[in-house]
């Protein structure tokens, strides 16, 4: 069950990205709450969701393009001090009243502006986790490490809420709970640095033949046309896409109800 903990790669990666993940539903958890304060609008919370989400729309396509082409462990780092950067920002403001109902538009602006950055770089941060579990174990082992790392990302969704819940109803505050998901990436990125794989793909020849013939949408949409030649990978692609639409709104909702 836990073959793939054999290797420190995988160890470092599982470990730092439980912390940082369990620091992500924390902020997740505070972030709509202190949204929904500013004038208990249900449409500002659908507002800052649709910003935070709709770069991944746009983005995953090339997202997952690069990370097969670059360093990807520099490519995360660059991310997680991106999401540290914005965590800390939303503390900041918090804490020193620039946040809240005394002035809901300003309010408002801000949250969206740093929401849509973190989405941005969310798009990225996806496809190069999801692309960089390869190099961490051996293809034998390739589905336990999903699962694994699958497991670890559901513990973080009971965890960081209750965490959260548990530093606001202690006396911390809102902008404490920022502060504590900012330095859960400090984990994660020292575990990519103390990672010995570079997570960088060296296409063989016959790789490097095709991409050749092909055009650079080819290659992108790629992806796209195995799903549709595959009928099982095609059904799950359809499955996620319809519980993301119309099944994940409710935890950005969940402050009005």
């Amino acid at each position: 069950m836990f073959a793939s903990f054999r290797h420190r790669d995988f160890r470092l990666f599982w470990a730092g990205s439980l912390v940082s993940n369990v620091g992500t539903w924390m902020q997740m958890y505070a972030f709509s709450i202190v949204v929904f304060s500013f004038r208990r609008s249900s449409f500002d919370l659908g507002l800052v969701g649709f910003l935070s989400g709709i770069p991944t729309l746009f983005l995953a396509l090339p997202a997952g393009a690069i990370a097969d082409r670059v360093d990807r462990r520099r490519m995360l780092v660059l991310i997680q001090v991106v999401l540290l950067a914005q965590a800390a920002a939303l503390g900041l403001l918090y804490n020193t009243g620039r946040l809240g109902p005394h002035d809901p538009v300003a309010s408002l602006v801000w949250v969206c502006a740093l929401g849509l950055v973190a989405g941005t770089f969310m798009a990225f941060q996806a496809p190069a986790f999801q692309s960089l579990m390869p190099d961490l174990v051996p293809r034998e082992l390739l589905m336990n490490g999903i699962a694994l790392t699958s497991a670890q990302f559901q513990a973080s969704r009971l965890l960081g809420p209750l965490l959260a819940a548990g530093l606001v109803l202690a006396g911390a505050g809102m902008g404490e709970v920022f502060y504590v998901n900012a330095v859960s990436f400090l984990f994660v990125i020292a575990a990519l640095w103390a990672m010995r794989t570079h997570g960088r793909h060296v296409p063989d020849a016959a790789e490097e033949e095709l991409g050749a013939r092909e055009g650079s949408w080819r290659r992108l949409t790629a992806g796209l046309r195995h799903a549709r030649g595959d009928r099982a990978v095609g059904v799950m692609v359809l499955t996620t896409a319809f519980t993301v639409l119309f099944g994940f709104p409710y935890m950005v909702l969940l402050p009005a109800v």
